[in-house]
């Protein structure tokens, strides 16, 4: 269905399949020489991703297609490439609480707000852990009712 006339979009309302996983493969055919990106435009070219990065694009199509537990693997692949970068660690943090791993979701949120780097990172990993504070003391509340 790649032709070099329709765009990825069209091909993944013809299929069953989200755009997400066409953009996927045809990734994988462009970076094995099957296939070639043109654009219709000249762009300015940008720097190369490092792996973190795409590992940290690649969670966040499984988040939004819905698929939690993918997402945190790639996550958690990106942490073994860069364990430094805080956004990794506050997305682990979302994707462990969307899977209900509370404990995992709370120490990757801690390590965010101990890394101190990105200040807009530190801001919503410390709303997190607000929330899940709040979330425990409800749960505990009910069950010594």
């Amino acid at each position: 269905m790649i032709d070099g006339s329709r765009p990825l979009r069209e091909i993944a309302s013809s299929i069953p399949r989200d755009e997400f996983e066409v953009a996927k493969i045809a990734y994988g055919l462009a970076t094995t020489g099957i296939i070639t990106v043109r654009s219709g435009a000249a762009r300015p070219p940008t720097p190369p991703m490092t792996s973190a990065e795409s590992f940290l694009i690649n969670a966040r199509g499984h988040t939004r297609a819905g698929r939690h537990a993918e997402a945190l693997d790639e996550l958690r692949r990106a942490v073994q490439q860069d364990p430094l970068t805080p956004r990794v660690h506050l997305d682990i943090g979302f994707a462990a609480a969307r899977v209900g791993d509370l404990g995992s979701a709370r120490s990757s949120w801690e390590h965010v707000v101990r890394l101190a780097a990105d200040e807009e990172a530190d801001r919503k990993a410390r709303e997190a852990l607000t929330a899940l504070t709040e979330l425990q003391r409800v749960l505990d509340q009910h069950a010594d009712e």
